[in-house]
């Protein structure tokens, strides 16, 4: 019986979270009565009478429920799993192209994060409404260090769904959490998602407009001349004036026309941190390396923003395969990698330098200013 309840546990929260079909299948099968009758039972109330399973999807869920009937084949069939099919079929034919809500649910801490998704195609809303492969993994990072950030200010850029803004302030005693994004339709789902946990976070995370190309920490030099001609321009809200021990983000290297602005915007937020009184800001950036052009392009430009960063990869990836609170797929984990980031300080000579740290295999890497992709298993942590 244990077995059985842990299976369905797992099976509802790669469910709820929106996991691949077959792998919530599979957590079906990890108990040797997934078949019979009173384990199909077990798996109607967890996937379809459960008051979170009702936001899901609908394709989603009709997904889910076809594998699952599938897999029944030759058994005899819950009548509640074969009824949610049949009229989860009967509410697509009619419901005119609405697909229902998108609501991603994840229980951390105790919270259930429930997450406002969206399933378009095409512009801002592809790229803030999706929850990208690094978000999770960022978020499994964030609550294994959760005791390293007691009393921290945080801010995240880009934060799309809001996981990583939402769970590090379920998880950690933090003092502040600003989740940024400059895309409309991602800061409404943010403020939404944000309010669902009022009783829980109480004030302590705020949203707010940022734009990488005209904020608040830019020179007048570093600002585009013609911020809104920009596809992802937006107006920039004021943000909280406070200096910031953490900068956050995931997934953020994918277009190679905003790793300039991007960088400009970090090194700058943690130069004005470090001024301001925070004693070691820090970023931590979560990416699935896609392009290693993009890639090298991103270490270019923190590296003209005189930026040190150290590679975090391997620890991130044990971070994500070893815990179950976030579905990191395992396809994805190989590709992830995490840099932690920080101001340079001055040195004697009045230059900065790029600290690149034990980069793996394949990695891009700088040395001495050119860029370059050969194995560096024995290159050390060193300032250039």
């Amino acid at each position: 019986p244990n077995m059985a309840a842990v299976s369905v546990a797992v099976t509802r929260r790669l469910f709820l979270q929106r996991a691949p079909a077959e792998e919530v299948l599979r957590a079906c099968k990890a108990s040797e009565d997934w078949s019979t009758l009173a384990g199909q039972e077990a798996l109607h109330a967890a996937l379809v009478t459960d008051p979170a399973a009702k936001q899901v999807n609908r394709t989603y869920k009709q997904r889910c429920l076809k594998a699952l009937l599938h897999a029944l084949d030759g058994h005899e069939i819950c009548e509640g799993l074969l009824e949610a099919y049949i009229s989860n079929d009967l509410l697509g034919a009619t419901a005119k192209g609405s697909d229902g809500p998108s609501i991603r649910t994840f229980e951390v801490n105790g919270a259930a994060l429930e997450l406002h998704t969206s399933d378009e195609i095409g512009g801002e809303a592809e790229t803030s409404g999706c929850l990208w492969p690094a978000c999770p993994a960022l978020a499994a990072w964030l609550q294994a260090h959760a005791s390293e950030l007691t009393g921290a200010t945080v801010l995240e850029l880009g934060s799309g769904t809001g996981l990583a803004s939402l769970t590090v302030a379920c998880c950690a005693d933090v003092k502040t959490v600003v989740a940024t994004d400059n895309s409309l339709s991602a800061l409404s789902r943010l403020r939404e998602s944000a309010k669902a946990l009022d009783s829980r976070i109480g004030s302590r995370v705020h949203v707010a407009a940022l734009d990488w190309l005209a904020n608040a920490w830019l020179d007048d030099d570093d600002r585009d001349a013609e911020p809104a001609a920009h596809a992802y321009a937006r107006p920039a809200a004021e943000l909280p004036a406070s200096p910031f021990d953490l900068v956050i983000g995931s997934d953020l290297a994918y277009n190679p026309l905003l790793l300039r602005p991007l960088c400009r915007t970090l090194g700058a937020i943690l130069r004005a941190s470090a001024a301001g009184g925070a004693l070691s800001p820090r970023a931590w950036l979560a990416a699935e390396r896609r392009s290693a052009e993009t890639w090298a392009m991103l270490l270019e430009e923190l590296q003209r923003e005189e930026l040190t960063v150290s590679d975090l990869s391997e620890p991130l990836r044990s971070a994500a395969a070893a815990q179950s609170t976030f579905y990191c797929a395992a396809e994805s984990i190989g590709r992830l990698h995490l840099l932690e980031i920080r101001a340079t300080t001055h040195g004697g000579d009045g230059h900065h330098g790029l600290s690149v740290g034990n980069m793996s295999d394949g990695d891009v890497c700088m040395r001495h200013g050119a860029m370059s992709t050969k194995g560096m298993e024995s290159f050390e942590t060193r300032t250039i």
